[in-house]
């Protein structure tokens, strides 16, 4: 993984823009009903890498890959399907998300 660079931040051919993994970080945390602030606390992540995330998909580093299975554990989410959103197999998502 070294050397990578936004390549999560564009969604695949045929898959709508807004599903990427930045937005569903976004809609994990407003599932939550957590601030940013709240949601780096509870995840160790920083509030500004949270933002970056959340607005421009980017996942530079394998530390910060690794920081988004944290997510999905802790939020009980598949991994799979945080990368992958509508690509993911349909019994991957959970129950409140749609694309």
């Amino acid at each position: 993984m070294k050397g990578m660079r936004n390549t999560v931040a564009m969604p695949f051919a045929g898959v709508p823009a807004s599903d990427t993994i930045g937005s569903r970080l976004k809609q994990l945390r407003e599932h939550a009903n957590l601030s940013r602030k709240q949601f780096a606390d509870k995840t160790g992540l920083d509030e500004h890498q949270v933002y970056r995330f959340e607005t421009q998909g980017q996942l530079a580093t394998k530390d910060q890959f690794l920081s988004c299975d944290a997510v999905a554990r802790l939020f009980c989410v598949q991994p799979v399907w945080l990368y992958a959103g509508s690509m993911a197999p349909k019994k991957l998502w959970p129950d409140w998300w749609r694309p």
